[in-house]
């Protein structure tokens, strides 16, 4: 039996810069934006892979 782990990262107050440095030193390996007007901040993709 696999197991997924799901964890949370808030945006705010953090760079750009943190916030994937941080995801990265984490070793994450899929990012999935959940924003509600994520339209309004961004053109990338839903899902990042890291």
């Amino acid at each position: 039996m696999s197991h997924i782990k799901i964890f949370t990262i808030g945006f705010t107050k953090k760079s750009a810069e943190e916030f994937f440095t941080r995801l990265i030193r984490s070793g994450i390996k899929r990012v999935i934006d959940i924003r509600l007007n994520k339209d309004l901040y961004t053109s990338r993709p839903n899902a990042l892979r890291i």
